[in-house]
């Protein structure tokens, strides 16, 4: 007969003990975990001055804060500040980019601290809490960082510096991978085929010049691509920003060519403009127009100097210069049309084939790319260098404005005289009335004459 095989009483009970023990002990491992996992970060937040020596001043470390470029404060968290804080300690804070900023050759992108204040009172000596600071810097975070950290985030480090402060830079913010592209607004503005700069508005221009990369184009007015290459590798300056919008210039290498303003379908000047190797932004930024050729002023108009230097509203890739000597009604032109070439300034230099002798009168005309002056410009020799000084000293606050319609011209408008006109006939016919009126009330037995046009009156009868 086969053995009847079975579990004892008492096996059956060690059997349930293991059980039991077992199942506690995988509760209380699971107990400790969920503990671990939720009070872990926050027991290492609070404990983050932990690994700081108590005599040194520590930033604690902020790798996962996004920062953002438009931006110029953070929040700056210092172990043992109540050190930093003393009126004997000399304590700065230095910032800097993990990644350098490809495009920003001179490094005039770097952030610079302009003030840093605690944002509530601050814990003392014997605790271990970070002190939480405002920092406030000069200038905002350039496009050019958020720009470049398309490929690879970019991360802000922090460094203290002063006589008990921690070795090494520590991380307190991260640019993340962004795409950004900017935007060009169109303009429908002229500019005059001789100018030396461009205004231009639109997104996420860098305060770096070398960071701002610009093509212009001619096209027509419609063109939303380049055609026809005016110039290349241009860089805005001048940048100021408020948020995303803003304005800067474009510094021209050359000046444009005298042709480009007189083809009418092919004048609109196209910009495409990147910032840090971003995708180009473009769009048409204004028609190019003929120039105003007009001139404004002249300097070395004096006895024994043989160079004017003339000032005008625009300077072209192409002038010329007329000078004649005016004797009464009659006008001899010493200096014929000579191509003259701009220095880049509003000023332009001629050299005469011979000194001014004696303080004779002279008028000046100019062409410009083909386009002549509507009035010249006239001057009388001075006597000595100092007398031209003195004499344009006195005349700065009545030398009249020009617009690009304005031409040179002397003596008093005709709208002067109108206007001067009609105020005097309101005065007289004012004086008239009053005079009518006042006399009226003398004959009739009006009584004492009325207090209301004195200096002040008593406000009632004394």
């Amino acid at each position: 007969m086969p053995r009847n095989v079975g579990i004892s009483s008492k096996e059956h009970q060690q059997h349930l003990n293991y059980s039991s023990t077992a199942y506690i002990l995988w509760f209380k491992t699971f107990f400790l975990a969920c503990c671990l996992l939720y009070c872990l970060p926050r027991a290492l937040a609070m404990s983050s001055c932990e690994a700081c020596s108590p005599n040194s001043v520590c930033i604690a470390e902020q790798s996962n804060r996004a920062l953002f470029a438009g931006t110029n404060t953070i929040e700056l968290h210092v172990c043992n500040w109540w050190l930093a804080a003393a009126s004997s300690a000399a304590y700065t804070f230095q910032f800097n980019f993990a990644n350098s900023i490809a495009c920003d050759t001179k490094n005039i992108l770097s952030p610079v601290v302009e003030s840093i204040v605690p944002k509530s009172a601050c814990a003392g000596s014997s605790e271990k809490v970070p002190c939480k600071l405002n920092v406030l810097f000069k200038y905002e975070f350039d496009w050019a960082v958020a720009i470049q950290a398309h490929e690879k985030a970019n991360v802000l480090l922090a460094t203290a510096v002063g006589p008990k402060a921690a070795i090494g830079p520590v991380p307190v913010g991260t640019f993340f991978p962004a795409t950004i592209v900017p935007r060009i607004s169109p303009i429908d503005d002229v500019i005059s085929v001789c100018s030396s700069q461009i205004a231009i508005m639109g997104t996420h221009f860098s305060q770096a010049p070398s960071c701002n990369t610009v093509q212009l184009c001619s096209g027509a007015k419609d063109a939303n691509k380049c055609i026809n290459v005016i110039q290349d590798g241009l860089n805005i300056r001048s940048v100021s920003c408020k948020g995303e919008s803003c304005l800067g210039e474009i510094l021209l290498r050359d000046r444009f060519a005298c042709l480009l303003s007189e083809d009418k379908k092919q004048s609109a000047i196209f910009a495409a403009v990147s910032v840090a190797g971003s995708s180009a932004g473009n769009a048409v930024i204004g028609s190019v127009i003929p120039p105003s050729a007009v001139i404004i002023g002249v300097k070395g108009a004096y006895i024994g100097s043989s160079k004017l230097t003339v000032q005008t509203i625009d300077v072209c890739a192409i002038e010329k210069f007329s000078l004649s000597k005016i004797s009464g009604k009659k006008v001899q032109r010493v200096y014929p049309n000579k191509v003259a070439i701009g220095n880049g300034t509003s000023e332009t230099d001629i050299n005469l084939p011979d000194a001014f002798g004696v303080q004779d009168d002279y008028q000046l005309d100019t062409i410009q790319c083909g386009v002549k002056s509507v009035a010249p410009f006239k001057f009388r020799v001075r006597k000595s260098k100092e007398e031209e000084a003195a004499e344009s000293s006195r005349d700065t606050t009545l030398k009249p404005s020009y617009t690009r319609q304005s031409t040179q011209s002397s003596g008093t408008s005709s709208s002067g005289w109108i206007v001067g006109l009609i105020v005097i006939s309101i005065a007289v016919a004012g004086f008239g009335a009053d005079w009518w009126y006042h006399r009226r009330k003398y004959f009739s037995g009006s009584p004492g004459p009325s207090t209301s046009g004195m200096p002040y009156s008593s406000g009632g009868n004394q």
